[in-house]
């Protein structure tokens, strides 16, 4: 009786952490989804709208420069400009949570962020190399970083 007891709480244990692991496989595939999207996302600002938004701005700029445009129109589109680089920001920012996420679960350290995707960059390396926005492969945003592209912003005025 006693070794029937204890078959039935092995295979109970072995039933407990196969639902374990498919929970946790689970769990890893979902969050992997969500890094892949928010590495999707920061090139997308990062090659496509941050570039169009600082085109933008040129392009009013010297509109306003010709008196075509009001100071207001000028003002609006740099706010856009901004909001979008926040909108980056808080896209680079997510990639690295998630990142950190897929790290807890799987309880070890990731592969670069090279090799995650079929993409061959991470959100802060652009295939491009005429894009603008900062870098940020290597880890979060740095002061200098952002103080640099505050002074370029100033070049505008």
């Amino acid at each position: 009786a006693d070794v029937a007891k204890l078959e039935a709480r092995l295979r109970q244990g072995q039933k407990r952490l196969a639902a374990r692991a498919v929970n946790i496989r689970s769990e890893v595939r979902a969050l992997r989804d969500r890094l892949i999207m928010h590495r999707r996302m920061a090139g997308h600002y990062k090659d496509v709208v941050i570039p169009l938004q600082e085109r933008i701005v040129e392009l009013t700029l010297q509109e306003y420069n010709y008196m075509l445009t009001g100071v207001f129109e000028l003002l609006m589109a740099r706010q856009n400009e901004f909001d979008n680089y926040q909108k980056y920001i808080e896209t680079v920012r997510d990639y690295w949570v998630t990142r950190a996420q897929i790290q807890r679960v799987v309880g070890g350290k990731l592969p670069p962020p090279e090799n995650l995707d079929e993409n061959k960059h991470s959100p802060g390396t652009s295939k491009h190399s005429n894009s603008k926005a900062p870098d940020h492969s290597d880890g979060p945003i740095s002061r200098m970083d952002l103080k640099d592209n505050l002074l370029r912003k100033q070049d505008y005025k």
